[in-house]
C-alpha cells in the first residue's frame, strides 16, 4: 500500500466522516470506495453507456459527473487499476 496525505475542507472532512460511518469503516475505506465507484462509472461512460438511478418513488435520474465527461474528452487510460 502507498500512503499519502490529502488536504480537505472542513465540509469535505465532515462528509467523509459521514460516509465512513455509513460504511462502518474508516475514512480511508470511504476514500477507497469512492475511487472504485468513480472508476466504475468512468468505465461505463467511456464505453458509451449511460448510468441511471431509480428512486424509491419510481422516478429516474441520469447520473452525470462533469469530471468524467471532461476526462473522456482527454481520453481516459485503458485497463483496470491494480
Amino acid at each position: 500500500m502507498v500512503k499519502f496525505n490529502v488536504a480537505l475542507s472542513r465540509g469535505s472532512y465532515r462528509l467523509l466522516a459521514v460516509v465512513a460511518g455509513w460504511l462502518e469503516g474508516t475514512m480511508a475505506d470511504a476514500i477507497r470506495e469512492a475511487i472504485w465507484v468513480h472508476w466504475a462509472l468512468a468505465r461505463e461512460f467511456r464505453s458509451g453507456h449511460r448510468v441511471w438511478v431509480e428512486r424509491t418513488d419510481g422516478s429516474t435520474a441520469q447520473v452525470r459527473l462533469p469530471s468524467i465527461e471532461m476526462a473522456l474528452s482527454a481520453r481516459l487510460p485503458e485497463g483496470e487499476p491494480s
